[in-house]
């Protein structure tokens, strides 16, 4: 998870102009990480949240809180 967290604070925000808004690192922990990413011309938020399961593997759910 860490080497993840990592990973999300080097992203540059601004892939192909769509969320040049940024994001926030809203929760961390050694097994969960919950972001939220921002575009810049509407502010809409897509909420993006990372768990590590039982298994060990990391899983991961995106969701935008506009839109279909």
């Amino acid at each position: 998870m860490a080497e993840l967290l990592a990973t999300v604070r080097s992203y540059p925000p601004g892939q192909a102009n769509v969320d040049k808004g940024g994001f926030s690192i809203i929760t961390a922990s050694t097994d969960y990480l919950y972001v939220q990413f921002e575009s810049l011309k509407k502010g809409y938020i897509d909420d993006v949240e990372f768990a590590v399961g039982r298994n060990g593997l990391v899983e991961v759910r995106s969701g935008s809180r506009v839109g279909r």
